[in-house]
């Protein structure tokens, strides 16, 4: 896995290739409650 950003939060795109996974399948865990999540703005 590569160094996550330098920060406490990550958006979906950080997320996706932080985990080298698609985009939709980081919804889709969130969906589940697998990757906790906040809405922002």
């Amino acid at each position: 896995m590569s160094e996550p950003p330098n920060h406490n939060l990550l958006t979906v795109k950080e997320t996706a290739e932080y985990l080298r996974i698609p985009l939709p399948t980081v919804y889709y865990l969130v969906q589940r409650g697998q990757i906790p999540a906040i809405q922002i703005g």
